[in-house]
């Protein structure tokens, strides 16, 4: 019986990981209320975020990115 379990074990273990990451692929993600409805008639346009909304660390970090930063007008002049 032991040995029966045994060699069985890793093949469950297999089933239960394929499982588990098939259901992480079918997971739908939502986005919040807010940005679902952000564009539609009617609704309000939420604010734009700049650097300084956020706290000193994450402000730093960003700051210390911005040469990856590509603007949206140059991204829009390229597409063109």
């Amino acid at each position: 019986m032991l040995v029966a379990l045994v060699m069985i074990s890793p093949a469950l273990l297999a089933l239960g990981l394929a499982n588990w990451l098939s259901q992480l692929l079918c997971w739908e993600p939502r986005w919040p209320q807010a940005i679902r409805e952000a564009g539609q008639p009617g609704k309000p346009v939420p604010k734009l975020t700049e650097a300084i909304d956020y706290d000193a660390d994450t402000c730093r970090r960003l700051y210390l990115n911005a040469d990856l930063w590509k603007p949206m007008e140059e991204d829009t002049a390229t597409d063109t």
